[in-house]
């Protein structure tokens, strides 16, 4: 199964991983509990696993700007 890494403020590509199955441990998910796994973790149609986290424009951006933690989306 493909897995497909995108941010989940600006929606870019943060990477992927192909080939070999991985574990909740292995993706870092497994602190995540059923709510933010049910909002961070989707299957597409295409078969692949879309997983939301932040990019580092974005990191950048939050710890530079500590009120955007309190916006879901902008664009950088």
């Amino acid at each position: 199964m493909s897995i497909h890494y995108y941010c989940r403020h600006c929606k870019s590509r943060v990477g992927a991983l192909e080939g070999r199955e991985h574990t909740a441990a292995d993706l870092g998910l497994s602190s995540l509990n059923a709510q933010e796994m049910n909002e961070a973790v989707h299957e597409g149609s295409d078969g692949r696993l879309h997983i939301q986290t932040i990019c580092s424009h974005c990191y950048e951006a939050q710890r530079q700007n500590p009120a955007l933690h309190e916006l879901d989306y902008w664009v950088h």
